[in-house]
């Protein structure tokens, strides 16, 4: 599991810590998850691919791969994966829209 980056929105609306495009694809995907997490208040935890296993005779993932689980704030959460960084940033941006949504009806 990707240990979980602590992300915060800043009073301007930006996030804390900054993101560093020098950080390696899982912290860019930790960090996004994160700003995600902290713009919805949902539970977000990103899992690499490497990590997940299937069955007992399955062999560990593909290590460039993610899985994800959200919780909800009524203890509902689901899982999704895997994804590419790609598609993950997508799913992602997918669940803020549904959020921002659902919190505006």
């Amino acid at each position: 599991m990707i240990q979980q980056m602590v992300v915060t929105r800043n009073a301007d609306g930006s996030h804390s810590p900054a993101y560093d495009e020098n950080w390696a694809e899982p912290i860019q995907v930790e960090w996004y998850a994160g700003c995600i997490a902290v713009d919805t208040g949902l539970r977000i935890t990103v899992t690499r691919g490497s990590h997940i296993r299937t069955a007992l005779s399955v062999p560990e993932g593909d290590p460039k791969t993610y899985h994800v689980r959200i919780q909800g704030t009524n203890r509902t959460s689901f899982g999704n994966g895997p994804f590419t960084a790609q598609q993950l940033y997508q799913f992602l941006d997918g669940v803020k829209v549904g959020v921002g949504a659902a919190q505006s009806s």
